[in-house]
């Protein structure tokens, strides 16, 4: 979503998200796995904060890349035009997966169903700390 110094989102995406960190979903996959209680159950994992993907990548950008000054937004019908035009694979599934997220909401669970694999630990401050840290 960021490259050559510019941002995009692909579609309106007006529906927030709770964004979940991959240390995160290993974990809790990780912990499903080990609970002989857990086999065999349907999940959901949930990230601790609710953000709408603009949102999101514009404080990203602030935080990583400070010199993206503005998130632009390309309408799918127009992905998938240049997606055909280029060529690219890439951009024709990231254009279907965006057309998804701008039409779906993010189902609401009760918080009981959420908690069967852990809480989450890592929030948007977290996960931006750790990509500015060496590894």
């Amino acid at each position: 979503m960021v490259r050559g110094g510019k941002a995009t989102v692909l579609g309106r995406l007006p529906h927030p998200y709770h964004w979940v960190a991959a240390d995160d979903l290993g974990r809790m996959v990780a912990k499903g796995y080990s609970r002989e209680e857990a086999k065999n159950g349907v999940y959901y994992v949930y990230g601790p904060e609710r953000y709408v993907m603009k949102d999101l990548l514009e404080k990203y950008c602030r935080a990583l890349h400070p010199g993206v000054k503005k998130v632009s937004v390309m309408p799918i019908p127009l992905a998938r035009i240049l997606a055909f035009l280029i060529r690219s694979a890439e951009l024709r599934n990231a254009a279907e997966l965006f057309s998804y997220f701008e039409k779906v909401r993010e189902p609401e669970i009760p918080p009981e169903q959420l908690d069967v694999l852990g809480k989450n630990e890592i929030n948007f401050e977290k996960w931006i700390e750790s990509k500015k840290q060496p590894r």
